[in-house]
């Protein structure tokens, strides 16, 4: 009797997880539900269809696309925000899958094709865990998805209680550049990559700009003070950091907690997907050690 209920529970969840799947590509209007060609233009994105065991449903991806390394061997459309449209047309996928940096002209030009699109947009750790769920519909991985984004949410939460304590007026303030030393590009209060640094007990300086990433004047870096500086980019060290004009003044420089990719994997903490967590852990062990102690 309990077998019997056990086998009608399952059969139950692969019915579910069919007609789903079935809805999923009916809205989206593809044909065949069971092996859709995908092309995934986010490098986050592709990670999370490796880490959902669905990876041979990818036909393509981004120059950027390099994790796991075996991501490197599919073939390449192009990059992230800037796809190569005659191979997409020529390649013909039932669905290509952009991050929030697409164009709308490449959309409409998909469209024209009769190529289907979709944008998984990342501007906060809860639009990761949305990401996968969706990824998890389109490739019929509901219950792998599921269990990521619950494994996710249980190491985003130890982070959480170690930080918890921290009174907001306390916490560090953190400038966090991602390109540069010409122009200068952070983030505001739009980029996942700010919410990561609140959940892991600092204050972006630049929380009251809205836009996701924007181009900043190094005075007004300098005028803000920040008491940690995160070069997310390889393109200039710390040393050369902290030889910039004014720089020697700001907190963070004074005090040594000036760190870059010497320090941290970027591309960790730059990509919006399966490790998320990781990220998120690493950076509150860089802005606040304190709390970490004893761990």
């Amino acid at each position: 009797m309990e077998n019997g209920i056990k086998l009608k529970k399952s059969a139950l969840r692969l019915i579910t997880s069919f007609l789903v799947s079935m809805w999923v590509f009916s809205f989206l209007g593809i044909a065949s539900a069971a092996s859709p060609r995908i092309v995934s233009l986010s490098p986050g994105i592709t990670e999370i269809f490796y880490s959902l065991g669905a990876e041979d449903l990818l036909v393509g991806v981004s120059r950027q696309c390099d994790y796991p390394i075996a991501a490197k061997l599919k073939p390449r459309f192009g990059n992230f925000n800037l796809p190569d449209m005659n191979k997409l047309a020529a390649g013909g996928p039932d669905l290509v899958l952009f991050s929030e940096q697409v164009r709308p002209e490449d959309i409409d030009a998909l469209a024209a094709q009769g190529i289907k699109s979709m944008t998984l947009a990342a501007h906060s750790v809860e639009d990761v865990f949305s990401a996968i769920a969706k990824v998890g519909e389109i490739s019929d991985r509901t219950e792998q998805a599921t269990e990521l984004v619950r494994t996710l949410r249980g190491q985003v939460a130890r982070v959480a209680s170690a930080v918890n304590h921290l009174p907001h007026r306390d916490r560090p303030q953190v400038y966090l550049e991602v390109d540069g030393p010409h122009k200068l590009y952070t983030i505001g209060s739009g980029s996942f990559m700010a919410d990561l640094v609140r959940l892991a007990g600092g204050r972006p300086i630049f929380d009251d700009v809205e836009s996701p990433y924007f181009v900043v004047d190094a005075d007004e870096i300098v005028r803000r003070d920040p008491d940690v500086i995160l070069i997310d980019h390889p393109f200039q060290y710390k040393t050369g950091v902290a030889k910039r004009e004014g720089w020697k003044e700001i907190a963070a420089v004074r005090d040594s907690q000036l760190y870059d990719v010497q320090d941290f994997d970027m591309v960790v903490i730059n990509r919006p997907g399966p490790r998320i967590a990781e990220a998120l852990q690493v950076l509150s062990r860089l802005i606040v050690p304190e709390a970490w102690h004893g761990d």
